[in-house]
């Protein structure tokens, strides 16, 4: 009944449920067999990979030719930016399979616009820049 309600709920979670609402004590192997048992799985959620298979043979040749070319990049500036995202949520989720909800328990409903924070660095020939965002806007 728990993990039809919550099917992110882990055995020490059910561990812990069982010895508040029932005063049970049991080992969290007898409570992952009980749960194998009734046909409980898990799975994990799926992601993509971040680069295509077609950048990558881009980024190498371009990598090549600066190689071939002896570029020595001492007028480059190197920047990056990311943004990092902060959410919480389980990875980790099970479904009994034969009730055909297999798939469906993998997809989680996000918030649209999360907690995120661009980061951003740059780094050259002479070492990093601390202000990079200034340090464009001077070159330029």
């Amino acid at each position: 009944m728990w993990f039809t309600q919550n099917n992110e709920l882990t055995a020490c979670d059910s561990q812990r449920k069982l010895k508040d609402l029932f005063r049970l004590s049991v080992s969290l192997s007898c409570v992952r067999k009980v749960r194998r048992e009734l046909g409980w799985s898990s799975n994990t959620g799926k992601y993509c990979q971040q680069i295509s298979h077609k950048n990558k043979k881009a980024r190498k040749e371009r990598a090549c030719n600066a190689i071939k070319n002896k570029a020595n990049f001492r007028n480059v500036v190197f920047a990056d930016e990311t943004s990092v995202a902060m959410c919480s949520h389980g990875n980790l989720f099970f479904h009994q399979s034969r009730s055909g909800i297999e798939m469906n328990t993998r997809k989680r409903s996000r918030p649209k616009h999360g907690y995120r924070v661009n980061v951003w660095a740059g780094i050259s020939f002479k070492g990093k820049k601390s202000n990079l965002h200034l340090y464009w806007h001077n070159e330029l």
